[in-house]
Order: structure tokens, then C-alpha cells, then sequence
């Protein structure tokens, strides 16, 4: 460890400045899931009306929205003062960057070591581009980094085994689950890590255990109110997973997985990390990614275990316990997902990892070790390249906003009236509710159609498949005898055309695109009488 003349509390207080000021020069909230679900649900939770708006942000309407709710209040608040916004939502990137730097002091004594590691872990692509943003995985990322922290010092540094520390670091880990179901890629790995090394921890069993216990305690506090009220709505906990074993009439008997960006076989998995550094397209996020870290931290890692066989050597306990923790929890993200953006920690741990391989591998002779040091000093600079020539994946300040609107969320020329019913006819589309609630009452919404969650065969939309979701929205706009409004997110002028001529629901109506910061714009349609009523 390093010897550290700042005190914590004021260094804590500096990486959460600079992670606000940061997030405020780059305004990156501008994303998909925001649109759909980020913010609709918070308040859909808030106000009771989970199930009551019918299907309007798809499979993601039945997420968990804790993590959600302070941005959701910070809008509420201060939607007149982004900027506001936007440095609260830098505080995470800011506390990630101190934990990381605390993780990275239990490995290295030089303060340039912590730095190398801290600049190559946050500068990575899924780190980076999500500064700021509503994905949350930053925030998660906080969470498990602490937990490793706690345990990784407990353990391997203090050589202690106090109870409490296992049960705060399970109790932190359950919260990172609780919070998302996406955590469970790290959290799972933290605890059969514990157990691959139980040989290095005072009285195991019990100490393992209290983890558990602290886990399973953070997850129920955190989500348990959300799993009874799937269950009461849904008869399914996890809805809309794990539905082959719960058996919900509101989904098909099958485990719902996104599988599109599994790789197809085991040399897929295998030269994932190759197949970035050459192939620069990510399409979990339909963007150009310029990273090609993983592909040299693998070679640098094969090197290393290469010369540490020669040699009959060992990493340090708690290098090795990181190495297991960060092989386990990239064998659940490619087994379960491959998504870039949850990569957050394992762009952190491995940039730890590769800053101790290159230590590792440094050679004894000077001519060698001088031109050691300018491919590794070479190979950093371009490392550092990623944040500006990967395409961002949603930037307000841009293109899309362009210093267009005073708010954190608006949309141009549209006055939704109380009493209406928004009928989306696709995604992302949700976010209108809670927007339009702050000046309308009593508004609904319901998904009629939409392309994104389809049934087992990939053809039909699931929300007009299964009979359960059918009548809720015959009942809903049976019911309904006020204002309709039909809204399209990011379609066509000629799609719309057709639908208008020949969708009941829609004849009659006349549609008009109006500018937004959500996303860039929606047509709003009404009937051709009541335009009056809502375009300003």
C-alpha cells in the first residue's frame, strides 16, 4: 500500500467533484432504455401504477426501479437546472474512481502504479461512456468494488476474519443485486471466490456463511418489496423470468434470456477480446468501440502464466484471488449476456491485472527494459485514445439537443390535456407519461403494438400474443372515454402514412413530429378536430 498524505474523507470529496464536472462536459444521457423504462418506472412505482399503464415500457416495465428513484426525484426538482442533474449523476463515477483507487493501493506501493491502473480502468468503454448516465452500472459497480475492497483487505492485507466485515461486505453485494439483476455476473463470482481461497480465511465456513447471510440480507431489503408485488400482479417474482418455473399467464412458460450477443460457440468466446481490437462494431450497442485492451491484457496474461510456470512461481494470494474473481465473473458475462455496458468492473480488475503483469514481466537488462517501456507507454497512450474515437452512445451536447432545450427533459410543442390516453406504438415511448403527468391528470398509457419483445418463434409481438395482456388493453381503451393521442418513437413518415389508413384506432387522426430531448423526436397524432388541443 501506498503511503497516502491526503486524508480519505477529502480525497473521497475530490474524485466526487471531478466525477460531477466531468459528467456535466459531457451530457452523455441521451439513451434508449432511458427513454423506455429509466425514468418511467421510478415513478410508475411511485404512483402505484405498475400494471395500470398496459405493457408502455415492455419487458422493462417489470425491472426493479430502486435504482432509479433519485434520478427520477432529481428531475422532479430540478428539471429547469440540468446541469444540476447531470453533476449529481457524475457523483458515481467520482465514488468508483475513489473505491478504485483503494482497490488499486492494496496491490500497488508507487503511487504512479495506482495512477496507471486508475487512467487504464477508467478510461475503458463501458467506464467511460456511461458517466453520468441512467444505465446504473456505474452505481453498481460502486457497490461490488466496495465489497471486493472489504474483503480483499480483510483477508489478504489485515489477515483478519471479523464477522462483520463479511457479513457489510455481503450485505453490499446483496445491495448491487438487489438494485439489478445483472450484478448477480459479479456478485456470484465474489462468494466462489471466497471459497476457492476459504484455505487464507479465518474460521471459512462461518465467515463465508455470514457473506451469504449479509448478501441475501442486502438483496431482500433492496428487492423484496418489488418480488411480492410481482408475485400479486404477476404470480411470478422474478417476472418476467424464470417463467418456465413460476409459470405466469402473463408471459410464455419459458426462461426469457436476450441471447442475441451470446457468441455462437466456444472459439466465439474464446477470441471475443480479438475480435474487438480488429472488428471496431459493438452491436449490443449498435456503435464503433476502439478498444482493444482485452486483447492485449489477454497476452499479457498468457505471457505472465507462462513465465510464472517456467519459473514455479505463485502470484500473491490476493493477486490470485483477483485473477479468480475477474476469470469468473467474464465466464458469467459472456455465458449470460456479452453485453459491453456491464463490463464495468471487469475493466476496472483487469486494468489492476495488467498493470501487475506488466511489473511482472519487466526485463533485468537496461537496453531492454528502455524499450520495454516505450511499447508499454505506447500501448497506454493509445489505451487512452478509446474515450475519443469510440462513438459515443447518446451525447445531448452533441447533436441532439444542442444547447435546443432549457430542461433535462422536454419535448417542443405538445400540451397533453387530463384525462388522455397515450397509445404507443413503439419503443421508447414510456418517459412521455411521467413527463406529461407533471401538467396532465389522470393520463394512461397502453402499448399497442411494438417490435422489440417478440415471442419464442421471433415473429409475434408478445404483449398481443398472450391473451392476459390482450384484454388489459381492450379493457383499458374500452374504458377510456376521453382524448386519445397515438405516439410513434423513431419511425418513418411512410410507415405512419399507412398505419393511419388502415389501423382503426388511428383513422381520422392526424400526425404531427415534434423536436425532444428524450430522443430526437416523436409524431404525436390526434384526432384532425382536437389538434387545437394539444400542438402549441
Amino acid at each position: 500500500m501506498i503511503e497516502n498524505k491526503i486524508k480519505p474523507f477529502v480525497l473521497f470529496l475530490l474524485f466526487l467533484v471531478c466525477g460531477g464536472v466531468i459528467s456535466i462536459a459531457l451530457k452523455f444521457e441521451h439513451m434508449w432504455d432511458f427513454a423506455n423504462y429509466h425514468y418511467y418506472n421510478p415513478w410508475a412505482f411511485l404512483n402505484n401504477r405498475v400494471n395500470y399503464d398496459i405493457a408502455v415500457a415492455g419487458i422493462n416495465a417489470y425491472y426493479s426501479p430502486f435504482a432509479d428513484i433519485p434520478l427520477y426525484y432529481l428531475i422532479k426538482y430540478f428539471n429547469d437546472y440540468p446541469n444540476l442533474i447531470y453533476f449529481a449523476q457524475g457523483l458515481w463515477f467520482g465514488a468508483l474512481g475513489f473505491v478504485m483507487f483503494k482497490v488499486s493501493e492494496l496491490f500497488f506501493a508507487d503511487v504512479r502504479k495506482v495512477l496507471f491502473a486508475l487512467l487504464l480502468g477508467l478510461s475503458g468503454y463501458a467506464v467511460f461512456f456511461q458517466i453520468g448516465t441512467s444505465t446504473n452500472e456505474i452505481m453498481l459497480s460502486c457497490f461490488v468494488m466496495l465489497s471486493l475492497y472489504l474483503l480483499l483487505r480483510e483477508i489478504f492485507i489485515l489477515r483478519q476474519g471479523r464477522y462483520r466485515i463479511f457479513l457489510l461486505a455481503g450485505l453490499i453485494a446483496g445491495v448491487a443485486l438487489g438494485l439489478k439483476l445483472t450484478s448477480i455476473i459479479y456478485v456470484l463470482p465474489l462468494g466462489l471466490s471466497l471459497i476457492c481461497f476459504a484455505k487464507n480465511i479465518p474460521h471459512p465456513t462461518k465467515n463465508i456463511g455470514i457473506f451469504v447471510l449479509g448478501g441475501l440480507i442486502g438483496f431482500l431489503l433492496i428487492d423484496g418489496i418489488w418480488l411480492w408485488k410481482m408475485q400479486v400482479l404477476f404470480g411470478n417474482p422474478f417476472f418476467p423470468f424464470l417463467n418456465k418455473f413460476f409459470q405466469s399467464e402473463y408471459f410464455e412458460i419459458r426462461n426469457y434470456t436476450d441471447e442475441r450477443f451470446l457468441p455462437k460457440s466456444l472459439a466465439d468466446a474464446l477470441l471475443l477480446p480479438f475480435h474487438w481490437a480488429f472488428n471496431t462494431f459493438r452491436a449490443d450497442g449498435n456503435t464503433i468501440a476502439v478498444d482493444f485492451r482485452w486483447a492485449v491484457l489477454f497476452v499479457l496474461a498468457f505471457i505472465a502464466a507462462g513465465r510464472l510456470f517456467y519459473k514455479k512461481e505463485k502470484p500473491k494470494a490476493e493477486t490470485a484471488f483477483l485473477i479468480v474473481f475477474t476469470l469468473l465473473s467474464y465466464c458469467f458475462w459472456i455465458k449470460l449476456f456479452a453485453i459491453g455496458r456491464y463490463m464495468v468492473v471487469l475493466e476496472l480488475c483487469s486494468a489492476i491485472l495488467a498493470v501487475k503483469a506488466i511489473v511482472y514481466l519487466l526485463p533485468r537488462r537496461e537496453k531492454v527494459k528502455t524499450v520495454y517501456w516505450q511499447v508499454v507507454s505506447a500501448l497506454f497512450f493509445v489505451a487512452m485514445l478509446t474515450p475519443i474515437f469510440s462513438q459515443i452512445w447518446g451525447c445531448r451536447n452533441c447533436v441532439v439537443d444542442n444547447n435546443m432545450f432549457s430542461q433535462f427533459v422536454a419535448v417542443d410543442g405538445v400540451k397533453i390535456p387530463d384525462n388522455t390516453l397515450l397509445m404507443f406504438y413503439n419503443y421508447p415511448s414510456a418517459a412521455l407519461l411521467p413527463y406529461f403527468s407533471g401538467t396532465a391528470d389522470n393520463i394512461r398509457g397502453v402499448s399497442i403494438k411494438q417490435k422489440n419483445y417478440l415471442t419464442a418463434d421471433g415473429e409475434t409481438d408478445v404483449f398481443n400474443a398472450i391473451p392476459k395482456w390482450k384484454k388489459a388493453k381492450e379493457d383499458a381503451l374500452n374504458s377510456h372515454k376521453g382524448l386519445r393521442v397515438a405516439v410513434f418513437a423513431v419511425e418513418d413518415e411512410e410507415t405512419i402514412e399507412a398505419l393511419l389508413k388502415t389501423d382503426d384506432l388511428l383513422k381520422g387522426m392526424v400526425c404531427k413530429r415534434k423536436r425532444s430531448n428524450i430522443i430526437p423526436s416523436y409524431h404525436f397524432c390526434v384526432a384532425a378536430d382536437k389538434q387545437s388541443e394539444i400542438f402549441k
